[in-house]
């Protein structure tokens, strides 16, 4: 074993710049997107940088172990930030579900897992980057990296055919969402104001601040309001300290902060100017204090759930379990979305951490904002050491205030642990010399053996959290990419989309959950493409074994209303189309009522149970389960249009047509719609209102804009009701009005199919 301590040894420096050229690798993981992964924004960027770090973690474990020096040192900024690390591990513990806030999920990458990942990130920055050239290096590169995120955030936006990354209304770039790329610029944009300031930097000071303008451009073009406020916030502070601190900067921060009240001034007072000048910031800005009802109504749930669980929270990645509990149906009044974050940090902390994490969170920021004030005003504060602990302080305040209406994502928190790191350097570090070798104290033998069992925890990391996640998401993609609608030959594509499935699945990874629904719901829309795959032998075991899968969800997370919903609704959907009525003796109702009782005010299983009582024709349960919804929230238009079916198959005329009108008025036209349409008629032949009916479908076949199938399928339901009432020359008139809008070379296939089905009269 010696030889493993005598690499360590000897080739100390070698190894120091390696893990160094890692944690510059890490932090290029804003340009990482990946198309052929789930959540192409978020979870190739996360196992990149988790990558990344592992990699410079197994050589730093052999550094710390055998040089005493390079081990993590003990200040107020690393224990509260280790303080929080323990705050988030007994949550997870403690939570509801400890293995979903172990290893989150694909869309967030937010869980414990990933904390420890930032952990050792924050712990190897502080211990190998000390002297002040490195940390000027540091982040210059991370400058120069955001600059390359722009430009690419900025093709996509305006010339989409050589970089599209989606919708880009507004500026989202590689990010997929506008507030973490503005969360990640405004920290930039404060970093280059610090470069440019840097004794270092001012030969290239113009290079600098023309990059912090950039940013500050990228920030403005998000669109993001809680962004505009941090950034404004950030400023103000830096110049309020920077005027009391010297009074080489007092003229200077106060013609700042005076430029900044009269723009402000001229916000609030020139708004038709600025709405002309520029209608998207105008229309930005001036909704700043109009927080959207939907964010107000979670953060109460967010509230509500606190005081359940207030010590230690509900967990990392729980909070869609509280949301569930205690969910306020009137929320979907104004957005149909579900929440698994209550954007807002300080609510998301109480709720995921509960006090405990939300005191340690705050801690980090209370122990960076006192130092920065004692390098600012304290004994030996200088001019250059107060504007560079300003400057901080401005950043520390920006990333704060924007912070208050969002949270964590890979992205922010990657920036979120440099500023944690830089400001511990900037402010405790007394920017030392070269790093002088002290080599640690135990035997050999006993450092080679920690080292190796450290690495076998690092592999088995690398193993369960990056390879085979990786190989799971590509193989679901692959497999959903490959159901495209119109396939020539379905059979063929659902088997080698099931080949995908199996393979994805066989990973057994964190990702299970995820691949069963996203699986799940491209089945569903394959054959709703094309009706007649549900028909096919392949399609039907396909979708069994999804559903198998999904049961297996189920028994994992027992308490997660969203898995049991999606087995009941795909049970549903396969029953529907298929006449499979149970998977493995479970069946739909069984599953959804399961649901119920873990959020027994979302209203989306009484949907699926009501549809359910109106296909089997269970009256009582139709009308119980569609005055629950109303129940529930009478302004939903969607809940009226079940309450007229209902009523047009067991009720009068007056009470459907009422309640149907009630849906219109509620932002529900069912006529707008060719589906829904359809069950509304159909509901009224089953209720023996048959004129009613045969009025509904004749104006279908009147309507324009609702599809040709549709409109044929309207003129079949009335020839057929013409001929069951015996209305024959209404019937022989109808169907040659139907020939009539036929092309000629397929009248007669018409004519043979409506003599198949008796409909030629």
């Amino acid at each position: 074993m010696d030889f493993i301590v005598s690499f360590f040894r000897n080739q100390r420096d070698a190894l120091i710049q390696f893990t160094r050229w890692c944690l510059y690798a890490a932090v290029v993981m804003p340009l990482i997107v990946g198309s052929g992964f789930l959540f192409p924004f978020v979870f190739p960027k996360a196992v990149f940088f988790q990558a990344a770090v592992e990699l410079a973690a197994i050589v730093y474990l052999g550094l710390a172990i055998v040089h005493a020096d390079l081990r993590p040192k003990k200040d107020a900024v690393a224990v509260t930030v280790l303080l929080w690390i323990g705050a988030i591990a007994l949550s997870t513990v403690a939570g509801v579900n400890p293995s979903f806030s172990f290893w989150s999920k694909a869309e967030r990458m937010d869980g414990m897992f990933w904390y420890l990942h930032l952990a050792a990130f924050f712990i190897m920055l502080t211990a190998v980057f000390r002297q002040r050239r490195d940390w000027m290096r540091f982040l210059q590169f991370n400058a120069v990296v955001s600059w390359v995120t722009g430009l690419i955030a900025l093709v996509s936006k305006f010339a989409p055919s050589i970089a599209a990354l989606g919708s880009q209304d507004r500026l989202a770039g590689t990010f997929g969402n506008p507030a973490f790329l503005a969360t990640y610029f405004l920290v930039l944009a404060f970093v280059q104001v610090f470069l440019a300031f840097a004794p270092e930097g001012k030969e290239k000071r113009a290079l600098w601040f023309s990059g912090a303008g950039f940013g500050l451009v990228l920030v403005f073009l998000s669109g993001t309001r809680g962004a505009y406020v941090g950034l404004l916030a950030g400023i103000v502070a830096s110049f309020i300290l920077l005027a009391f601190s010297s009074k080489a900067y007092r003229k200077s921060a106060f013609i700042g902060i005076a430029g900044i009240a009269v723009l402000v001034l001229s916000v609030v007072l020139l708004k038709p100017v600025w709405e002309r000048v520029s209608p998207f910031f105008a229309s930005r800005v001036y909704s700043i204090w109009e927080i959207p009802k939907p964010r107000l109504i979670v953060w109460q749930i967010g509230i509500n759930a606190f005081k359940e669980r207030p010590i230690l929270g509900w967990g990392m990645e729980n909070f869609i379990y509280a949301f569930d509990k205690y969910f306020i149906p009137d929320l979907h009044t104004y957005e149909l979305s579900l929440f698994d974050r209550p954007h807002n940090k300080i609510i998301d902390l109480a709720t995921s951490q509960g006090i405990l994490g939300l005191v340690a969170y705050l801690g980090i920021f209370l122990t960076l904002g006192i130092a920065a004030l004692k390098r600012i005003f304290g004994a030996k504060a200088n001019p250059e050491t107060a504007r560079e602990a300003a400057i901080f302080s401005g950043l520390l305040v920006a990333y704060f205030v924007q912070n208050l209406v969002l949270f964590e994502m890979p992205s922010s928190g990657v920036v979120l642990f440099v500023i944690f790191a830089f400001g511990r350097w900037l402010l405790w570090s007394e920017h030392p010399g070269r790093m002088q070798e002290k080599p640690a104290g135990s035997p050999g033998y006993a450092q080679a053996w920690a080292w190796i069992a450290g690495s076998v925890v690092i592999l088995w990391a690398f193993g369960s959290g990056v390879v085979l996640p990786v190989q799971a998401g590509s193989g679901i993609v692959r497999a959903a990419l490959g159901l495209r609608a119109g396939a020539s030959a379905p059979d063929q594509t659902l088997s080698q989309s099931k080949v995908f499935y199996d393979a994805a699945r066989a990973k057994n990874t964190f990702l299970n959950k995820e691949i069963d629904t996203a699986m799940n719901r491209r089945l569903d829309e394959f054959s709703r493409s094309d009706p007649s795959v549900a028909q096919s032998k392949i399609y039907q075991e396909f979708v069994q074994d999804v559903l198998s899968r999904l049961q297996e969800d189920m028994r994992a997370y027992p308490l997660d209303y969203d898995v049991f919903l999606e087995y009941g609704v795909g049970l549903f959907q396969l029953q529907q189309r298929s006449g499979i009525a149970s998977v493995n003796g479970a069946d739909a109702r069984q599953a959804l009522l399961r649901a119920v009782p873990l959020a027994p005010k979302r209203e989306d299983a009484y949907q699926y149970l009501f549809l359910l009582a109106m296909q089997t024709g269970e009256q009582e349960q139709a009308r119980q389960y569609s005055d629950m919804l109303l129940g529930l929230n009478e302004r939903l238009g969607v809940f009226w249009f079940y309450k007229a079916e209902y009523e047009a198959r067991w009720g009068t005329r007056d009470n459907a047509y009422g309640a149907l009108d009630k849906a219109r008025s509620n932002g529900f036209d069912a006529r707008s719609d060719a589906f829904q349409w359809f069950q509304f008629a159909n509901s009224l032949v089953l209720g023996n209102k048959t004129t009613d009916a045969i009025q509904e479908y004749r104006a279908m076949t009147r309507q324009e804009g609702i599809g040709q199938n549709a409109v044929f399928q309207a003129y079949f339901r009335l020839i057929g009701l013409y001929k069951q009432t015996g209305q024959y020359a209404q019937g022989r008139a109808l169907i040659q009005e139907l020939l009539s809008r036929t092309n000629e070379q397929d009248r007669q296939g018409l004519t043979d199919f409506l003599k198949k089905n008796g409909w030629w009269y």
